[in-house]
């Protein structure tokens, strides 16, 4: 019985290092670009559930109000900017960085609170009603929280469960073909930046 079972998963330009440690039943995702370490969620545990949970169901939520934010944007109304939209995102992002969870797992706090700067970047071009520039600023943004969400997945889909039967079984192994569903589990996660660009089209159509 090994004290730390690890396994590399590497797809969309991404590698995700994912570990397991039985002494202290704790999980680990750090994900690299290249030889770059991109963000590291190092102390995940069980009680980390309700924050990584929450945090992929309000990313998922991006492409739809961003897109929907432009559009609202592009009728110039008249003191409507489509900002409303993205604020109902923060507002989630925000609970789910508060100081209940930073105690539990900071450095997902910290993604958190990036993903919420780069939003606010991209309500910046709304106020200025610079279309293109909001597209510039949304993609940078799906960039950024893409691999947010996949990491939460492996999170939710597979570290969680594993590290539950540990807990139950401190003798079982786990084999590479275990830890080798993370790929599918990446390659099911959609791609923010993509259902973006789908939504962006048939507007624009």
């Amino acid at each position: 019985m090994s004290e730390l079972d690890h396994y590399l998963a590497q797809i969309r330009e991404i590698t995700f290092e994912c570990s397991i440690n039985r002494q202290t039943l704790r999980s680990s995702i750090n994900a690299f670009k290249g030889d770059e370490q991109i963000f590291n969620w190092p102390e995940t545990t069980l009680k980390s559930f309700e924050q990584i949970h929450g945090l992929s169901r309000v990313l998922m939520l991006c492409p739809d109000k961003l897109a929907t934010a432009l559009a609202i944007n592009e009728e110039n109304i008249e003191n409507e900017t489509g900002i409303f939209l993205t604020q109902l995102v923060v507002k989630l992002l925000i609970f789910y960085s508060s100081q209940k969870f930073q105690r539990e797992n900071q450095e997902v706090s910290d993604s958190i609170l990036d993903t919420i700067e780069q939003i606010s970047i991209f309500e910046s071009k709304l106020e200025e009603r610079n279309r293109e520039e909001g597209k510039l600023a949304a993609a940078t943004l799906f960039r950024q929280i893409d691999p947010y969400l996949c990491a939460c997945q492996i999170y939710v889909k597979f570290l969680h469960s594993e590290v539950i039967k540990i807990q139950r079984d401190p003798a079982r192994a786990i084999q590479t073909e275990d830890f080798s569903r993370t790929i599918e589990i990446i390659r099911d996660t959609p791609s923010l930046q993509s259902e973006f660009n789908t939504l962006i089209s048939e507007e624009e159509e």
